[in-house]
């Protein structure tokens, strides 16, 4: 495999873990599993495709130089289709676990990726609740394209969250899944109150253009849904910044046999 720039990992000692997280290559780790409490979804620009596939080798490799953190379920990563962007997914078991890790992280391991891949602009880092999911009717495939829509609202208001999802499943209903390529879609709450991600699994890009050309009423619905929050720069609702993905590299811990 290509991994683009060389990437120089710090030198910080390893330490024994209970388990080990098993790697994952152009797949998504399992989104409905029970365990999770929280998801962390943020979201780097690059100037070139180069750039793109160094900085996900860089924020993989970086994982193998700490010891995994205790209640991290998966790390993912996933390249936009307009290769400058990364999008980092991962799942973590609640509150807890993710408090003592950003307490005890290494600055050493943002710091050796931002060193290793110059020009990496950070967009912030959103947390998630889980919250609602369907999958398609037709027979179970791989997705070819994975959707993140990324919602933002005017103000905090966790009712104009779920009503905005309910909106979304609504509009999916009224049309063939198996038809129109969606094979999945998974919702999640940020806990501010003020904005949804959506994780689409889609059997191709294309497929995933096509349903959006071909809105309905409920569709419409959903893009004019009251408190969206527009594009400052076009005056577009947020919902047509959807950005096309596909999986490239992630760790996941298997869930507990015990």
């Amino acid at each position: 495999m290509d991994r683009g720039m060389n990437f120089q990992a710090p030198r910080i000692p390893k330490h024994p873990a209970l388990r080990s997280p098993e790697p994952l290559s152009a797949r998504l780790p399992p989104i409905q599993r029970p365990d999770v409490g929280l998801v962390l979804s943020s979201r780097w620009t690059v100037p070139t495709r180069e750039a793109q596939q160094a900085a996900a080798n860089a924020a993989m490799d970086a994982w193998e130089h700490v010891p995994w953190p205790e209640g991290l379920l998966s790390y993912s990563c996933l390249l936009g289709e307009d290769g400058t962007t990364v999008t980092h997914y991962s799942q973590w078991t609640g509150d807890e676990a993710l408090q003592l890790f950003r307490r005890n992280d290494p600055p050493e391991r943002v710091q050796g990726i931002l060193a290793a891949v110059p020009g990496i602009e950070r967009h912030g880092v959103v947390t998630y609740r889980p919250f609602r999911a369907f999958v398609g009717e037709g027979p179970s495939e791989p997705p070819g394209c994975i959707v993140t829509v990324d919602i933002t609202f005017e103000g905090p208001d966790p009712e104009r969250q779920q009503r905005w999802v309910e909106a979304v499943l609504e509009a999916a209903a009224t049309g063939s899944r198996s038809q129109s390529g969606l094979l999945a879609a998974h919702f999640h709450l940020s806990t501010d109150g003020t904005r949804v991600l959506n994780l689409a699994e889609w059997t191709d890009a294309s497929a995933h253009r096509a349903f959006l050309e071909s809105a309905s009423p409920q569709w419409h619905r959903v893009l004019h849904f009251p408190g969206l929050k527009d594009n400052g720069a076009t005056g577009t609702p947020s919902w047509a910044q959807a950005r096309q993905h596909r999986p490239y590299r992630g760790l996941f811990l298997p869930p507990s046999t015990t």
